[in-house]
């Protein structure tokens, strides 16, 4: 990887590790699914105004719905399943799901033929193995205890899948697409659903203020982490870029920890380890030069 990437990825991790304080800091005014909407829309409005001040070009239609499809499967698929699943699955089992998408990257990428995407290394499925064993330690989650549970919990599963398919697709498909351009595209696409979702579930009572200031929530944290993680799916290969679901979390626990100002349990800080361990040899591993099964797991 690049010096600009490894900055790009350490920085995107950061932000999204540390969207919890800004909810301390500045509280939301409109709840989901409205929010996520008018964030969503915002993004798309600003990328947009950029594509059209640098004459952008756009790219045809059959691409441009793919790009905006995989988004969603990317942005507003997570969005959704955790919006819905509220009280049924805990916070922390949501955690551990998620963290098994660098897991379900490198199976796909060893199980398929990705045309155009760099195998992965050899030693990245033992990697994801131990980085979901060291989320285990820190995030003690717990399986679901009714019936209604277990299906938001395989509803969350499924969403793990198709954000692993997505991020795959899309590294694909925004080779030689403006960044602008795809963000614009997937921003509008996942305005889209998560508006249809809250006319369905009932629309929130807006007012000048609220909007507003969720815009500017948006300009200041949201904006900046979508354009990063697009750039990021654009310029890195799937198997390396999955380390950010180990790293997030992992900077998560490393603040609340610090917040909290107590001591660290034994099992969560070799945990925490294992996490640190398991994401920095994901973005290291590569697949050897000129091997034709480069992941050589002989899952093809």
């Amino acid at each position: 990887m690049k010096q600009s990437h490894i900055l790009g990825l350490a920085l995107l991790c950061v932000l999204s590790g540390s969207g919890w304080i800004l909810l301390q800091i500045y509280p939301r005014e409109i709840e989901f699914p409205a929010a996520g909407c008018i964030h969503f829309a915002v993004i798309g409005l600003v990328a947009m105004g950029y594509c059209l001040a640098r004459r952008t070009s756009l790219p045809k239609v059959p691409v441009a719905g793919a790009i905006a499809l995989t988004g969603m499967g990317i942005f507003a698929a997570p969005a959704l399943a955790l919006g819905v699943s509220a009280g049924a699955v805990s916070e922390f089992t949501s955690v551990l799901l998620f963290c098994s998408i660098p897991l379900l990257t490198v199976l796909l990428l060893s199980a398929f033929d990705w045309t155009g995407v760099r195998g992965v290394a050899p030693r990245s499925l033992l990697t994801s193995v131990f980085g979901m064993g060291g989320a285990f330690l820190v995030f003690r989650g717990q399986l679901p205890g009714s019936v209604r549970g277990w299906l938001f919990f395989s509803v969350i599963a499924a969403c793990c899948l198709l954000v692993a398919v997505s991020g795959i697709v899309m590294h694909k498909l925004i080779r030689s697409v403006a960044i602008a351009t795809a963000v614009a595209l997937t921003a509008f696409g996942c305005a889209a659903p998560l508006g249809v979702y809250g006319l369905v579930t009932g629309w929130p009572s807006l007012t000048l203020h609220s909007v507003t200031f969720e815009s500017v929530r948006c300009l200041l944290f949201d904006l900046p982490v979508m354009w990063l993680t697009v750039w990021l799916i654009r310029e890195v290969d799937p198997g390396r870029l999955s380390a950010r679901f180990l790293l997030v979390p992992l900077i998560t626990a490393a603040e609340g920890y610090a917040a909290m100002g107590g001591g660290i349990e034994f099992e969560a800080g070799v945990g925490m380890i294992l996490l640190t361990v398991s994401g920095v040899m994901l973005i290291r591993n590569e697949a050897s030069a000129g091997d034709d099964d480069a992941s050589s797991l002989h899952l093809r």
